[in-house]
Parts: C-alpha cells; structure tokens; sequence
C-alpha cells in the first residue's frame, strides 16, 4: 500500500462494493478463494490428469525450499482429533490397497537399502550398553544380540519380501506364520548370516522338518 495510503480509510460505498465483490467466495484459515462449481472442479482435475512435473521443473522446487522453514501460525487441522476418517472412507481407503502387492523388480530393488541400514530409533549409542541403567555386566547372550540386531531384522524382512510373504515350498497354503530360516546354518556360517541368497521363507511345520532346526544336526 505505500506511504500514499496512510491514515486512508475507504467509504462507505467503496465498502459496499468491496463486499459485494467477496460475496460467494469461501475464506479459510485466512485464505480466500473462489467458491468452485462442481463443472469447475471436474474441468481443474481433469486438466490435471496424468500430469508429472519434470526432473529438471522437480529440481528448482526442491532448491527453492531448501533450508526454508515455514512458521505455523495454526495448529494442524486434525490435532488432537478422533474418528476423523469415517468407516465409508476407511473401507475405502482400504478396498484401493485391496490385492495390490508389489512386483519381484520393486522388491530386488529395495533390498540393498534395507540390508546394512541404520535405523533412527537404533542410534543410541549414549544410552546402550554399559550405559544404560539396565545394563548387568554383558549377560545376554551373543546369538540374541545378532538376532535382535537391526542389521538382522533388515535381513529378516528382505527374505520376506523377497518369498512375498509365503512358505517356498507349500505359499500360503502353508498358513500366515513363517519364519525366516538360514539354508547353511547360523551358527556355523557367520558370514552367510546376512546374505539374502541364504535364507528362505518357510512356515513353522516345513521349518521343523530341516535337517538345521535346532540341535538336529547334534541329534544324528
């Protein structure tokens, strides 16, 4: 507005016309917009349709909020809100997910970014070992620190993805509750123990029957 508009105040029939101008607009949140017509918004989205913006357009986008902080002045709209979802939306939500599974290509393609990752809530070194108050002096066993590792999990959940969640030798014939197994033994083979190439997918029963469950192998 500038210096020539101090102390301005406007009519009252420029107010009037002011008002009328902003009839049928809806304002939110201190926004105001165009109140659309259903026409309007099935044009909009249509204009919209299968539109994906360039790498080179993604690029400036991502530069121009680098290091931008944005300020709320509100609080966000669902904060400490229940139910906000309806059962109708929820089922639907839940019917577009519905049989949708992810492709061998996609999976492959994941696997090296699980396999060796740190997670955030594992990097805890100040508070984990002797530093933590629980700590009793290393009495936990070497074999439960692996297999309860993150680096373990990670190995655990590719071979799931890997097998779609399915017993190799019966798929989900053979029941939801697998368990992923070491082909050349755990204990034996701790350099195999993170390769995927070396573990598969079984349920309980076909898990029990391998010559490795256990102490099988000390029983023959």
């Amino acid at each position: 507005m500038g210096l020539s508009h101090r102390g301005w105040h406007p009519t009252n029939e420029t107010r009037r016309k002011m008002s009328l101008a902003q009839k049928g607009r809806i304002r939110k949140r201190g926004y105001t917009r165009p109140a659309f017509s259903e026409e309007w918004r099935r044009n909009l989205s249509l204009a919209h349709k299968g539109f994906h913006p360039s790498s080179e357009t993604r690029r400036k986008m991502s530069a121009s909020r680098t290091g931008r902080k944005i300020k709320r002045t509100t609080p966000p709209w669902n904060k400490g809100r229940k139910g906000v979802y309806s059962e109708t939306s929820l089922e639907r939500f839940r019917q577009s997910h519905l049989g949708k599974k992810q492709s061998r290509e996609t999976i492959e393609k994941r696997l090296p970014h699980l396999i060796g990752r740190t997670f955030r809530w594992k990097d805890t070194a100040k508070i984990r070992g002797a530093n933590n108050h629980s700590w009793k002096g290393g009495v936990t066993a070497i074999n439960s620190l692996i297999r309860n590792s993150a680096e373990y999990k990670a190995w655990r959940k590719a071979v799931f993805q890997r097998d779609r969640y399915a017993c190799v030798f019966g798929g989900k014939a053979h029941g939801p509750h697998i368990q992923a197994d070491h082909i050349k033994r755990f204990a034996d083979y701790p350099e195999l123990r993170f390769v995927v190439s070396n573990g598969r997918t079984l349920c309980f029963d076909c898990h029990k029957k391998t010559p490795t469950y256990g102490a099988h192998k000390y029983r023959k």
